[in-house]
């Protein structure tokens, strides 16, 4: 079985076998069974995300931060995260229409409502345009079909051919440009980079700030052009295009919270070396989804830090096979030793060989302690005995000393009550001379003294 037999998603292969290797396929150059059905699965679901997420558009949910409580501008009255969601499968189901539609050699579905009739004015006889607002302009934009009924046109054209899709080459296509310094930016970074490693002093790194700077208010820089945001034209294959639609319905069920988050981390499994490892949100337990060993944070954060081919001989494989060599050595003596035929055909000759095996063998590890990891339901009570060690060996909580009140200087008059405001507002309890006099003419204000 050739290269060319295996699955074309490589290691992202949801059927690897054992040695992380792609399923085999029957025909070169295409997808196994277990990926295409996956991405079958997640392609004929994209519908209903996109209906979902439609319907949440307008819920919000609150960020963490620091409270902002006046603002210029308005909040977005629409959640942009569902909005940047729907607008991506529109668009990459577009691109794989397009070019199932090239395969099949037909055309896509319709994206535009009906033309008006032609109309023309019986006096001049020249064109005559639809108003804006009016009847047959309104009309003219019912007939026009919906985002769903565009999607479910591009959905229905892929769906039957996924197998296809995934096989067609890199192709040209039209996407938004990614933020690119332009020329003349590029060059003088470039220029105050090799000042700044030629000599090493302020006025270097000032100059290369301020050549950041300029390109970080430059619009082509940022992938902006005249008319918004740029596009540009790009080449992507078959597959990316399918992978990718996958994982926008992924992306779609996490952001409606029909899924778990879950924290992949990029280092391979130590046992399966497989790029599943990750933890689950809310969750201390470092697990790998292909092996199903599980490890703490600790160990985890021990195996990241060993280097992975080094320290794995160094700490693992080296010491196994010492001691396998040092058990075989052992043997191989005994064996020598057991040369006459009469002493081994003797009677008990096979339990005293049978002891002298045993004790070669006493402390040998089987292969189950040899592994790097714990089952689940081990780690999980291994994980909460480090956390109480770590909850007792924490300092105490004390409550804070209250401070000592300042003594009050004696013989200071205090302010009375009724004279901190210019009228006296008691309800009428105790009416003064202020209180029941007449008003200022000036400032129609009950006060004493000048005018406030």
């Amino acid at each position: 079985m050739t290269d060319a037999h295996r699955c074309i998603t490589g290691t992202r292969c949801r059927g690897r076998d054992g040695d992380g290797m792609p399923a085999n396929t029957e025909r070169p150059g295409t997808l196994c069974d277990a990926c295409l059905a996956a991405h079958t699965d997640a392609i004929g679901r994209l519908l209903r995300d996109y209906a979902m997420l439609y319907a949440t558009i307008g819920e919000r949910h609150a960020a963490a931060g620091e409270t902002v409580k006046s603002s210029r501008t308005p909040a977005i009255p629409i959640n942009v995260h569902a909005d940047r969601v729907m607008a991506e499968i529109v668009e990459w189901a577009q691109r794989g229409a397009i070019v199932v539609a090239r395969q099949l050699n037909t055309a896509l579905p319709a994206t535009a409502g009906r033309k008006l009739p032609p109309a023309r004015d019986p006096e001049t006889h020249k064109p005559i345009t639809a108003e804006s607002g009016s009847i047959a302009d309104r009309t003219a934009q019912r007939t026009a079909p919906t985002d769903v009924a565009i999607l479910h046109g591009y959905l229905r054209l892929i769906e039957p051919h996924i197998e296809a899709l995934a096989y067609e080459p890199a192709h040209r296509t039209l996407a938004w440009a990614r933020p690119d310094r332009c020329a003349d930016h590029q060059a003088q970074i470039d220029i105050a980079e090799a000042a700044l490693a030629a000599i090493a002093n302020d006025d270097n790194r000032r100059a290369l700030e301020r050549a950041r700077l300029a390109a970080a208010n430059c619009d082509p820089c940022n992938g902006w052009g005249h008319n918004g945001q740029a596009f540009g034209i790009t080449y992507v294959t078959g597959l990316a295009i399918v992978e990718r639609l996958t994982e926008l319905h992924h992306t779609a069920r996490q952001h409606l919270g029909h899924t778990r988050l879950r924290h992949r981390f990029d280092m391979p499994c130590p046992n399966c070396h497989a790029q599943t490892v990750g933890r689950d949100n809310g969750q201390a337990i470092i697990d790998c989804r292909t092996c199903e060993y599980a490890w703490t944070e600790r160990e985890y954060k021990l195996l990241v830090g060993m280097h992975v081919e080094d320290e794995l001989e160094e700490t693992v494989l080296r010491p196994q096979l010492d001691e396998a060599n040092g058990r075989l050595d052992s043997i191989a003596d005994l064996a020598a030793k057991l040369t006459n035929p009469d002493e081994v055909n003797a009677p008990g000759a096979g339990g005293i060989i049978l002891d002298a095996i045993r004790k070669i063998m006493d402390g040998h590890q089987p292969p189950e302690q040899r592994t790097i990891g714990y089952d689940v339901a081990s780690t999980i009570e291994q994980q909460r005995a480090e956390d109480d060690w770590t909850w007792k060996h924490e300092e105490p909580y004390k409550k804070p000393r209250k401070k000592s009140k300042k003594p009050v200087a004696e013989g200071i008059p205090k302010i009375a009550q009724s004279s901190r405001s210019l009228l006296n507002d008691d309800g009428g309890l105790y009416p003064d001379e202020y209180a029941i006099g007449p008003a200022c003419p000036k400032c129609n204000l009950i006060h004493t003294g000048e005018c406030p």
